[in-house]
C-alpha cells in the first residue's frame, strides 16, 4: 500500500482551473470512448453504502435524502472509469481521452449533460472526486474533512446524486470515486445484480488526502 502521507492538492473551485496530474495512459484497464446509457447504470454494494452514509450524514444536519439518479450515476461512473483506465486525476475535473478516437477533452458539466441530466440553465450541479480508498466510508470522511467538498455534501439545494467508483490495479491510486449532485431528481437508479461477483474484492489503494473542493456550477 502506498504511504498515506502522499498529498495531491486539488485546486479546482468555480473559476479556478489547475491541472494536478498530467494524464497518462495506464497499461491496464479498459478505456471507455462513449457515454454510458443512463439505463445501463446500476449501483454496486459499496456505492449503495456511500448513498446510505451520505444520506445519514445529511439527516444528522436536518437535510433531506438524495435520490440516486441514473443519469448522474452514469456520468459519475464514466468519470471514475475514465480516471482509472487512463491513470489521471485532474483537479480541473476535465475528462480526457474522450470521443471515438480518444482525442477529446470534455468538462465535467459536458459529461453530465452527455448522460442525459437536464441542462444547467434549469439545474444546479456539483461534483466531488477522490482517489485511493476502496471503501465508501473512508472516502466520505475525506470529503467531510475538506470544507469545500463538505459544502456539497450538506447543500440543501441538491435533491439527486450519482455515485461511481472504479478500480485499476495498475493505476497510481487504484481506486477512483466520483459523486455528482443535482438540484432535480430526474430518475431513480437500481442496485446492481452482484450475485455472480462474490469473493472477487481487490485490495484497497492508498489514502489520497483532499485539500480543496471539487467543481460546482
Amino acid at each position: 500500500m502506498r504511504s498515506s502521507s502522499r498529498l495531491l492538492a486539488l485546486i479546482a473551485f468555480v473559476a479556478l482551473i489547475t491541472s494536478v496530474l498530467a494524464p497518462s495512459r495506464a497499461t491496464g484497464g479498459v478505456a471507455r470512448a462513449a457515454a454510458m446509457p443512463a439505463n445501463a447504470y446500476c449501483a454496486d454494494p459499496e456505492e449503495l453504502v456511500m448513498l446510505a452514509e451520505l444520506n445519514a450524514y445529511r439527516a444528522e444536519h436536518g437535510l433531506g435524502e438524495l435520490t440516486l439518479s441514473s443519469t448522474l450515476g452514469a456520468a459519475a461512473k464514466h468519470h471514475s472509469e475514465s480516471m482509472a483506465s487512463f491513470n489521471y486525476f485532474d483537479g480541473s475535473h476535465d475528462l480526457h481521452f474522450e470521443g471515438e478516437h480518444q482525442d477529446e477533452t470534455i468538462t465535467w458539466q459536458e459529461n453530465i449533460a452527455n448522460h442525459g441530466y437536464p441542462d444547467n440553465t434549469h439545474t444546479s450541479r456539483a461534483e466531488n472526486l477522490a482517489a485511493g480508498f476502496e471503501s465508501a466510508m473512508q472516502t466520505l470522511v475525506q470529503w467531510q474533512n475538506s470544507p469545500s467538498h463538505n459544502e456539497h455534501l450538506l447543500s440543501p439545494k441538491y435533491q439527486a446524486v450519482g455515485i461511481g467508483r472504479a478500480f485499476n490495479p495498475e493505476s497510481e491510486y487504484r481506486w477512483y470515486w466520483t459523486v455528482t449532485f443535482g438540484s432535480f431528481a430526474d430518475s431513480v437508479a437500481s442496485p446492481c445484480d452482484t450475485s455472480a461477483e462474490a469473493g472477487s474484492t481487490p485490495a484497497p489503494g492508498s489514502e489520497l488526502p483532499i485539500i480543496r473542493s471539487g467543481r460546482n456550477g
